[in-house]
């Protein structure tokens, strides 16, 4: 699939394949990482980004402060609502992986 043809936006912007949350796709793998450590959880329900108090990186304050910009930002909803995480995943997440306490 050529560049020019990824899917778009009612207002013409241009969307990741997948729409996992509002974040540059160059640092998914990064977030993905994070998540799986427990450093923010999303929540059932709204979708909201909540980042754990605990979160420290190697990569300094820089992107310690990228990442804290999307604290209690939401995931952008796909186009279809099946494709929505499965709550009873994200709560598992939350009491499971999750280091608490939340941010507030």
């Amino acid at each position: 699939m050529r560049s020019d043809s990824k899917p778009r936006t009612s207002s013409g912007s241009r969307r990741a394949g997948r729409t996992w949350c509002k974040w540059a796709s160059r640092s998914r793998s990064l977030h993905h990482k994070i998540f799986d450590l427990g450093a923010f959880t999303v929540l059932p329900g709204n979708h909201q980004i909540v980042f754990s108090r605990h979160l420290h990186l190697a990569g300094g304050d820089d992107t310690k402060a990228k990442l804290l910009a999307h604290h209690g930002a939401g995931l952008i909803e796909p186009q279809g609502r099946e494709c929505l995480p499965n709550p009873e995943f994200l709560a598992w997440h939350r009491a499971e992986v999750f280091k608490e306490p939340a941010r507030e």
